[in-house]
């Protein structure tokens, strides 16, 4: 009994401190896949590892109330910040995995009309199983200018929206020699994540439920 109404007592607690709370940002989340269909390697400094065809994974996300940096009303530039929302990014190729580093404030841009793009950019401290790239990039083009509206990070996105250039790629410099390796991206799919509040209380239910059959 007595640990039945501890878990009621901190469920009432916690629900109470997340109503009164302010409003957290949406992250918003996406799944991509595709095949490698450009390799620039004059020097050969990836030895081959790397081939045309050869099949990616990847994801990239970013919050929804991220700060917009430009006063331009067709151009947003946002920045990760710890503070304020976070922008990520990953790709798993040829038996590499690669991720944003959150410390080195990966950024986006979107531009609206007359060409609508959307690029998130990791430039440095890449994360990586293996291969130190120096640079991370996903890039959506849509030449006709209707794929967004305005230059709010978009809370949904369609792969067929954007006819013209649907891209991941990542930079290798070593020596002063560097190659580029992009990837088609062939499929794109929003990824639903719970907001933490919610997955908190159904934690503690959980935990109440557990709880209350050894008793």
């Amino acid at each position: 009994m007595k640990t039945r109404l501890l878990v009621v007592l901190v469920v009432a607690a916690v629900g109470s401190a997340v109503a009164g709370a302010p409003a957290w940002a949406t992250p918003l989340d996406f799944s991509i896949s595709g095949e490698i269909s450009q390799i620039d390697d004059p020097d050969g400094i990836l030895g081959g590892q790397f081939t045309l065809g050869m099949p990616f994974t990847g994801s990239f996300g970013y919050d929804s109330d991220l700060e917009d940096l430009d006063s331009d009303p067709t151009l947003g530039r946002y920045l990760a910040n710890p503070a304020m929302g976070q922008i990520e990014l990953s790709m798993q190729v040829g038996g590499e995995s690669f991720r944003s580093n959150p410390q080195a404030r990966a950024n986006l841009v979107i531009r609206d009309l007359p060409t609508d793009l959307l690029v998130l950019n990791s430039p440095s401290s890449i994360i990586s199983t293996g291969l130190p790239i120096s640079q991370l990039e996903l890039l959506l083009r849509d030449s006709d200018g209707t794929a967004i509206s305005g230059d709010s990070p978009p809370t949904s996105l369609v792969l067929a929206d954007w006819d013209d250039r649907a891209l991941m790629s990542f930079a290798y410099l070593r020596r002063g020699r560097l190659a580029l390796v992009f990837g088609e991206i062939q499929s794109l799919t929003p990824v639903t994540v719970p907001e933490p509040s919610t997955g908190l209380l159904v934690a503690l239910g959980t935990l109440g439920c557990t709880l209350s059959r050894r008793r």
